[in-house]
């Protein structure tokens, strides 16, 4: 759909819950109806997803579990839309992972990306045996692999892993162990050891009358068999505009922010460089505040080194890609050490639209925990041909609150499904 010399392009993000992670006994506060598997599902379909699916949509999607992903598959194979996950997660989780789908009436896929966003990074440090005193330390430390399950062991447990391990002590409830007490002792090595995937795709809009798109896959060839571009490729210098979409869930390791500094750098560096000169979309859960430290380092490229969550000796090399973020520059060719900044800044499509990001996107009450209400989802512009044209209006939290916490009837997820309306210049204009 071209707009006054644009075109629009709605991109949609949504944490659906994984089938596998809405048990009665962790959402305590919500109904069993609710929390039913095959009534979430059909309103995640019927209503979220088919609400998108009529605005042609391309839809981000995380912790989409292998026993949801067929029958995502299945939704949008029958409104003819391409549908791509990518799963990582554990039994425990139902191998959760990623997905996005797009219309192939409007859009035609040049090149589809999965990359675990650790393996981005090529110079991480080799590990270390170290002393049989380190060995000792490192046994009796907080380990990252109780870190990862804290969410999911019960208090009593805890406590039991916290005193073996030191530093709980005294009948503590490990639940409120503070940052520094939860916080693994090499945040490097958790950074490393994380599966979490990245989809990015290529995105080229489908001339108008081109039968649907159906025979314009990126891959085929007629006639010929040169390989397509990749997509670190520089942009065609033709008059077609193709642009980047990007989905990731950032690890939830809210203790380790030096942990999600790292994902958070290593991210936007590579989905920059992906694009390479093209504008992109980065969406998804990010499970960071507005105003956090990496929310700003999202927002502005820069991160205060003064924060508690700044890698500080997180000597982990120089990246793959560059201060330019751009895979085999200067900069990393010359051995320089790996920084967190960017140098990139990137705009909130909700921030940009309303002068502020949404009142919350994310409402949870688990077990004992308290209420958990703020934003972690966001709808993330790299390049200025970019312009908001609107996002999806969300309810505010005093219509929701006496409803109870998230999941309920009305909403199948914990999150909230946010939108944003974009659109790009129809076409660029032909070098002169």
């Amino acid at each position: 759909m071209s707009i006054a010399g644009r075109h629009r392009v709605r991109v949609a993000t949504f944490n659906v819950l994984s089938s596998h992670l809405s048990s009665p006994d962790y959402y305590t506060a919500c109904s069993s109806a609710a929390l039913r598997q095959e009534n979430r599902l059909r309103t995640c379909l019927k209503h979220k997803l088919q609400a998108e699916v009529d605005q042609n949509a391309i839809i981000c999607l995380q912790e989409v579990s292998t026993l949801w992903a067929g029958k995502l598959h299945v939704f949008f194979e029958e409104r003819d839309y391409c549908f791509f996950p990518a799963h990582y997660g554990r039994p425990f989780n139902g191998y959760m992972g990623v997905a996005m789908a797009w219309p192939r009436g409007l859009y035609q896929a040049e090149e589809v990306q999965i990359s675990r966003i650790a393996d981005t990074h090529s110079s991480w440090p080799s590990r270390q045996r170290g002393t049989a005193a380190g060995r000792v330390s490192t046994r009796l430390a907080w380990p990252s692999w109780v870190s990862s399950l804290r969410p999911l062991l019960p208090p009593v447990l805890l406590n039991l892993i916290a005193g073996f391990f030191g530093g709980g002590g005294g009948g503590r409830n490990a639940r409120q162990r503070t940052q520094q007490d939860m916080a693994p002792r090499d945040p490097v090595e958790e950074a490393r050891r994380r599966h979490n995937m990245a989809i990015v795709t290529r995105l080229m809009r489908v001339p108008e009358g081109a039968d649907g798109g159906r025979n314009m896959s990126a891959n085929a060839t007629s006639g010929s068999e040169e390989a397509p571009p990749s997509m670190s490729t520089p942009p065609p210098s033709s008059t077609e505009q193709s642009f980047v979409v990007a989905t990731y869930h950032m690890p939830c390791v809210f203790w380790a922010p030096q942990v999600m500094a790292i994902h958070t750098a290593l991210l936007v560096q590579h989905v920059a460089a992906s694009a390479a000169g093209r504008p992109f979309v980065l969406a998804g859960d990010f499970n960071f505040l507005p105003g956090s430290a990496c929310y700003n380092l999202a927002v502005t490229g820069t991160m205060d080194p003064a924060d508690p969550a700044y890698p500080h000796g997180a000597a982990i090399g120089s990246s793959r890609q560059g201060a330019t973020g751009v895979e085999g520059d200067s900069a990393s060719e010359s051995g320089q050490q790996w920084s967190p900044e960017t140098g990139l800044t990137l705009r909130s499509a909700y921030a940009e639209d309303n002068g502020h990001e949404p009142e919350f996107t994310n409402f949870a009450k688990v077990k004992d925990d308290p209420e958990f209400i703020g934003t972690l989802d966001y709808i993330f512009l790299g390049g200025r041909e970019w312009r908001v044209d609107g996002t999806l209006p969300l309810p505010a939290l005093g219509q929701v609150r006496s409803g109870g916490p998230f999941p309920t009837l009305n909403e199948p997820s914990d999150h909230l499904l946010i939108a944003a309306d974009l659109s790009l210049p129809s076409s660029k204009k032909p070098a002169e």
